[in-house]
């Protein structure tokens, strides 16, 4: 009858209607995530650096605090982390220290450079663009680069990078190549099998914290084991 057919039709529409509408929404929201992913690729901002908190996390422009990605250095405040690495580790707090104020004080010596040539840099990884490139604590997570002059980049170990025309020392990765941390598995990001390599060209080149002749290493191997156990149980988890 006429009104069965414009009663399907009525339906019809509705129908077409609504998987139009979930067509536009997830074509809008791919563009959305595209314009959000590029945008990051290319993000970065300068920053005044303040202090350095330990080897992994520094204080920038108004104690704003930024945790260097992909590395990790070991524990120099108490607390619980403390308290779990050396239960786990089988070692007293202050042997943990020790290593984590080396981590802090090489840290401290990269940074001084800054001094008298301007602001760091701070670059952003695409991978944590949604989460608005901060941990679960409210630290901004970034690559940090220190400016330096062309005719001053002469340390062996110490990586540096050319961005748009000028030479900065890559911090996160300099860290690692001389020994003073090492890599964080815990987060996906872009530069994990760049900063696995220097990791390992630090500890077979005995550097850093790795210097057996020093007696640091038994603790930073005990470190590392402890970081693979971890890193084994959570792929079998999944």
């Amino acid at each position: 009858s006429a009104a069965s057919d414009v009663y399907k039709r009525q339906i019809f529409w509705s129908i077409m209607t609504r998987i139009n509408f979930n067509i536009v929404r997830v074509f809008c929201l791919f563009i959305f995530a595209a314009i959000l992913i590029c945008s990051a690729e290319s993000a970065a901002r300068e920053a005044v650096i303040e202090s350095v908190i330990d080897g992994d996390t520094i204080r920038v422009d108004k104690r704003k605090k930024v945790r260097l990605i992909g590395i990790d250095a070991p524990e120099i405040y108490d607390g619980k982390k403390l308290q779990w690495e050396s239960r786990k580790l089988r070692l007293s707090h202050e042997d943990i220290k020790i290593l984590g104020n080396k981590s802090k004080s090489f840290l401290e010596k990269i940074l001084e450079t800054a001094k008298g040539r301007g602001l760091i840099l701070l670059r952003y990884d695409r991978n944590y663009v949604f989460n608005g490139h901060r941990d679960k604590y409210g630290r901004i997570l970034s690559y940090i680069y220190v400016p330096v002059d062309e005719d001053t980049r002469n340390k062996k170990n110490w990586v540096y990078e050319n961005i748009n025309g000028k030479y900065y020392i890559f911090i996160n990765a300099t860290m690692l190549k001389e020994g003073y941390a090492l890599v964080y598995y815990y987060g996906k990001f872009e530069k994990i099998e760049e900063f696995l390599s220097y990791e390992e060209d630090a500890r077979l080149n005995k550097r850093g914290l790795w210097n057996v002749e020093k007696g640091y290493s038994f603790v930073w191997d005990r470190i590392l084991e402890m970081r693979n156990r971890c890193i084994n149980f959570s792929i079998r988890k999944l």
